[in-house]
């Protein structure tokens, strides 16, 4: 089986098993608790955001971390200088020849943690009418389902170099379905 088709398997793969826990997990949200009730229970670490010109995609890289004794789902995910995101799975965001595979969220086993990076599973961002620049402080606002409750866990980072052959756009529409 070639790279390209084994590759194509997994994020299908990938794609199901996000959706089943999302069936499980995340259709009985029905209470927004505040920040500080999501953060005793995810910790978000290693936030950084790829710098970007105005109208175009920036990558999130960090860490979320569910302490919690309950799976979590991440629903959603903005910064505070762009308007929308979504979460994907690629191989290499670098590689022009790579796939970028959107899914409507992630899901964090008990006590475990998921990576967000241009490999594998990550987040993408499209910016506003102001460019990120390398050096500029950044927060991250994740809206997360746990149990019955839907949350929202904000960190800051910076903004870093843009790594090489990163996508600028993608089918000019974050969000869209």
């Amino acid at each position: 089986m070639g790279q390209q088709r084994r590759g194509d398997l997994l994020a299908k793969r990938l794609v199901a098993a996000t959706l089943l826990g999302l069936a499980l997990f995340g259709l009985q949200a029905t209470c927004v608790s505040s920040v500080s009730d999501a953060a005793a229970v995810i910790k978000v670490t290693g936030v950084h955001v790829t710098a970007a010109s105005p109208h175009e995609l920036a990558a999130i890289e960090a860490t979320v971390t569910n302490t919690s004794d309950l799976p979590i789902t991440m629903v959603s995910i903005t910064t505070s200088a762009t308007s929308r995101g979504m979460f994907h799975f690629s191989f290499n965001m670098c590689d022009p020849g790579s796939t970028m595979i959107k899914i409507p969220s992630l899901i964090i086993p008990v006590h475990r943690s998921v990576i967000l990076s241009t490999k594998g599973s990550g987040a993408m961002v499209e910016t506003k009418g102001k460019a990120l620049r390398v050096g500029s402080r950044i927060t991250v606002s994740i809206t997360v389902i746990r149990g019955t409750h839907r949350q929202v866990v904000s960190s800051s980072g910076s903004v870093i170099a843009r790594p090489k052959g990163l996508k600028r756009t993608y089918g000019g529409a974050v969000g869209a379905q």
